[in-house]
C-alpha cells in the first residue's frame, strides 16, 4: 500500500489551533471530496467527524475558520462574485514597491469600461489571528454606488469562500469567522452607508 497522501486537510479553527488530517486511500479521498462539491453547505451541517480506526476527531463546523485541501482531483468551485481567479498570496505586503496608483488607475478605467478584467486584492483577517492575502481577477461591472454596497454584503453572507492556495491546493473560509475584509484599491465612488475616513488601510 501506498504511504503517499492522496488528500490532505488541514483544519484551521477559531482558537488558533490547526490539525491536519491524510489519507492515502482513493476511496476514501473521494468520500472527504464529495462533501466539498457544494461548498456553499458545507459550514451549515452540524460536526465534522474524521475518525482512523484508533480514535474519532468531532469538530464543530461552526468553530472552523479555514480549511486547506491538497491532493490531486480537487473540486472545480465557482468563485463568489463571478469572479475568475483567485490566488492566495504569500509575505505580501501593500506597501514599499506596491505601487497602489497604478492599481488606482487600471481599476478607474475598468470600472468606466464592464466587462474589461481588472485586478485588485482582497485581506481577510480571521477569527484565528491569521491573516489571508488574495489576489483577485474579475471583469469589472457596471454598477451604482448602492449595487456595490449589495454586491460587497452578498460576498459576506455567502456560505463559504474560496481561493487557491499560493503552494498548490485549495482553501474554503467560514464567512463568519471573517473580522474584517479590506479591498485593494477601494471602488472609485463609496456607497450611501460607506464612511469616508483616513486610516482605513
Amino acid at each position: 500500500m501506498s504511504t503517499i497522501p492522496v488528500l490532505e486537510l488541514v483544519v484551521h479553527l477559531a482558537n488558533g489551533m490547526s490539525h491536519r488530517y491524510a489519507t492515502t486511500v482513493q476511496a476514501d479521498a473521494a468520500k472527504v471530496l464529495d462533501a466539498f462539491r457544494s461548498p456553499d453547505r458545507f459550514f451549515h451541517l452540524g460536526e465534522l467527524y474524521i475518525g482512523d480506526g484508533k480514535s474519532l476527531n468531532v469538530i464543530p463546523r461552526r468553530d472552523i475558520v479555514r480549511i486547506d485541501l491538497l491532493g490531486d482531483n480537487l473540486p472545480k468551485w465557482p468563485q463568489v462574485g463571478d469572479a475568475l481567479s483567485v490566488m492566495e498570496l504569500i509575505d505580501f505586503a501593500f506597501d514599499g514597491d506596491f505601487d497602489l496608483d497604478a492599481y488606482k488607475a487600471h481599476r478607474q478605467e475598468a470600472w468606466d469600461q464592464p466587462g474589461r478584467s481588472q485586478v485588485g486584492f482582497t485581506q481577510i483577517d480571521t477569527a484565528d489571528g491569521a491573516t489571508v492575502v488574495w489576489e483577485v481577477v474579475m471583469k469589472s461591472r457596471d454598477m451604482l454606488p448602492l449595487d456595490l454596497q449589495r454586491y460587497i454584503s452578498n460576498i459576506l453572507s455567502a456560505g463559504a469562500l474560496t481561493g487557491q492556495r499560493a503552494r498548490g491546493g485549495l482553501m474554503i473560509i467560514n464567512p463568519a469567522m471573517i473580522h474584517r475584509m479590506r479591498f485593494i484599491p477601494g471602488p472609485p465612488v463609496l456607497g450611501p452607508s460607506m464612511w469616508k475616513m483616513d486610516g482605513a488601510g
